[in-house]
């Protein structure tokens, strides 16, 4: 299985805890781990095992093609969705992507997004405060 953990890294092994525990470590996110199963580390190559490369032990079961398009979309839509702030590819790496490829599992976590209700809250918490002292001060000047 082929493995991205994050933003700028590619993990490949044939361990799935590893990853887990990779992923579980990243306290900062965007952090994302998609899973492509049936590629292996030669997954976004033309060749399985090239010459002069140290050669990965598990067998792809994923033709070249296939893996080479989904490891470049999901990199692609990873990239646009937290370099660019594209919000289309933030959804499908995010909310919808792994239902609509059977070749690929997602874990994400992504940045936690400040609600309107949230934003309206600190507002009229701000405006109480300001009325309160305002109030505070006309008490306290027509003593």
């Amino acid at each position: 299985m082929l493995h991205f953990i994050n933003v700028l890294t590619l993990v490949v092994t044939p361990s799935a805890e590893r990853d887990q525990s990779t992923f579980d470590k990243i306290q900062i996110p965007p952090k994302t781990l998609i899973t492509v199963t049936g590629a292996n580390h030669f997954g976004i190559s033309d060749v399985n095992n090239p010459a002069g490369a140290n050669p990965d032990l598990n067998t792809a079961t994923l033709e070249p093609a296939v893996g080479i398009e989904t490891i470049a979309r999901w990199s692609a839509l990873f990239l646009r969705a937290n370099m660019l702030k594209d919000r289309a590819a933030f959804d499908y790496i995010y909310s919808q992507g792994d239902g609509l490829d059977p070749k690929v599992s997602v874990t994400s976590v992504a940045v936690p997004q400040t609600s309107s209700l949230a934003g309206l809250a600190r507002f009229g918490i701000v405006g109480l405060g300001y009325r309160w002292r305002k109030r505070k001060a006309t008490m306290a000047s027509s003593k």
